[in-house]
C-alpha cells in the first residue's frame, strides 16, 4: 500500500484488480498508437514541405529555398525523435504493467521508470535513415543550384577586351558658284583701209 491508501499493484487474485489492468494497459496502448501516429504525420509533412520547396526553388530559380526545404527536414526530424522517444517510455510503462506489475493502478506516471537515453531516439535507425538522405540531396542540390548560380553571374560580367571603334567623318565640300557678270567688250570700231590708187592708164595709138 502507498502512503495515500492506494494499492502500490495490482493484486490479481481480484477480479476487479485483473479488469483495471487490463484497461490500464489499453490506455497505454492507445497512447502508444497516437505516438506511432504523429510519427508517421512528421515523415509525411516534412516529405509535402521539402518537396515543395525543393520544387519551387527550382521552377523561380531561387537558390535559398531549397535551404527552408532542408530546415522543413530538420525540424520534423527532431518532432519525430521526440515523439519516437515518448512512444518508447510508453511501451516501457505498458511492459512494466503487462510483465512485471510494477505500476500503481491507473497511473500513468513515466517518472516511476529508468529514463531512456534521447540519443538513441534521435539515432535511431528510423529517423537517420529516413530524415539523413532527404537532408544529404537538399545540402547537393543546393551546392549545384549554387554552383549554377555563380556561373550565370561570371557569363553576365563583360571580359575587359579594349573595343576600337573607327570613325569616318566624312567631310562634304560645298562648292559655291558665284556667278561673276564679267562685262562685254566694248566693240572697237574698225577703221576701213583707203583703196589703193588706180594706176594711170596709158593712152593707147
Amino acid at each position: 500500500m502507498t502512503d495515500n491508501g492506494l494499492p502500490d499493484r495490482y493484486d490479481l487474485t481480484k477480479d476487479q484488480d485483473r479488469d483495471d489492468r487490463r484497461k490500464h494497459l489499453e490506455l497505454v496502448s492507445a497512447v502508444v498508437g497516437r505516438m506511432a501516429a504523429a510519427s508517421a504525420a512528421a515523415k509525411g509533412w516534412s516529405i509535402t514541405l521539402a518537396g515543395a520547396a525543393f520544387g519551387v526553388a527550382v521552377i523561380r530559380d531561387k537558390s535559398y529555398l531549397i535551404l527552408l526545404g532542408v530546415l522543413a527536414l530538420v525540424v520534423f526530424g527532431i518532432v519525430d525523435a521526440l515523439y519516437l522517444y515518448n512512444e518508447k517510455r510508453f511501451r516501457a510503462l505498458y511492459a512494466a504493467i503487462a510483465d512485471q506489475n510494477a505500476v500503481k493502478p491507473l497511473s500513468m506516471d513515466l517518472s516511476v521508470l529508468d529514463r531512456l537515453n534521447k540519443k538513441e531516439s534521435f539515432f535511431s535507425w528510423s529517423v537517420v535513415s529516413f530524415y539523413g538522405p532527404l537532408i544529404l540531396g537538399g545540402l547537393i542540390i543546393f551546392a549545384i543550384a549554387l554552383c549554377n548560380d555563380e556561373s550565370e553571374a561570371d557569363k553576365r560580367i563583360p571580359s575587359p577586351t579594349v573595343t576600337t571603334s573607327t570613325v569616318t567623318i566624312t567631310e562634304t565640300t560645298t562648292t559655291q558658284t558665284t556667278a561673276t557678270s564679267t562685262p562685254e567688250p566694248s566693240p572697237t570700231p574698225t577703221t576701213q583701209a583707203p583703196p589703193p590708187p588706180a594706176s594711170p592708164t596709158t593712152p593707147t595709138r
